[in-house]
């Protein structure tokens, strides 16, 4: 505060208010820039969490749905000889 009283005393009260005025704004666009940077920072790390979530849950979801195929495919399997057990069976068979 007291360079701009200095200003004003050498300059004239004008100039202070003009510099005081620039000074105001710098400050002020500082202030939006870090809020900017700490936003960009979040929205990175943001970002981090949903791809490293994203990747390892697709990682957990294609194992079990291999596993889930291969248990499908082994109840198919026993499905289709129990069929053919059933065929060779008469007395099993279903009356329609």
């Amino acid at each position: 505060m007291e360079a701009f009283l200095e200003i004003a005393k050498s300059f004239g009260v004008p100039v202070a208010l003009l510099a005081f005025i620039l000074w105001k704004d710098w400050r002020k666009e500082q202030r939006e820039n870090r809020k900017e940077d700490d936003l960009i920072t979040r929205v990175e790390s943001m970002e981090e969490f949903q791809r490293t979530t994203l990747t390892t849950m697709v990682a957990e979801s294609t194992i079990a749905l291999n596993s889930s195929t291969k248990v499908m495919d082994k109840l198919s399997e026993s499905n289709e000889r129990l069929v053919k057990r059933l065929e060779t069976r008469p007395c099993l068979k279903v009356i329609e």
